[in-house]
């Protein structure tokens, strides 16, 4: 039979494929992050590679998971592990809340990203002025 139905002893088991397109929501709960920050690292083009179809941005699940991966090895902690010691710890945290390390991360590239544009208007202005001067 096909993937999607499969008969086992007269029981039907329908299996359904992951959803692999999703929304700014749904990206930022796959990340770990806030609504809020996963719309300051668009602007400022720090998020994870998009997907535009009719004019609706979309992200790939695998592009998600490899972004966190990236995010997780700056600071060498493994995802498995991590997960691993999460789930042995018991926590009030409801699914829907940040991830913790997630907004640390999060909050170091907007800040690494906001550092850069300041440092690169500075020497734009700088090289200005020294041309008007001379």
């Amino acid at each position: 039979m096909n993937d999607v139905f499969q008969n086992t002893d007269g029981n039907s088991v329908f299996l359904f494929p992951e959803k692999s397109l999703l929304d700014r929501q749904e990206a930022a709960r796959e990340l770990g992050v806030s609504n809020r920050m996963m719309l300051a690292l668009i602007v400022l083009r720090s998020a994870p590679p998009s997907l535009k179809i009719r004019s609706k941005t979309l992200w790939r699940r695998e592009d998600i998971s490899l972004f966190r991966q990236v995010w997780l090895a700056t600071v060498r902690v493994a995802d498995k592990d991590r997960t691993t010691r999460l789930a042995a710890i018991p926590t009030s945290r409801s699914p829907e809340e940040p991830d913790p390390l997630m907004r640390l991360l999060g909050l170091r590239t907007i800040r690494h990203r906001i550092v850069l544009a300041i440092f690169g208007a500075m020497v734009i202005t700088g090289g200005l002025i020294s041309l008007i001067l001379y």
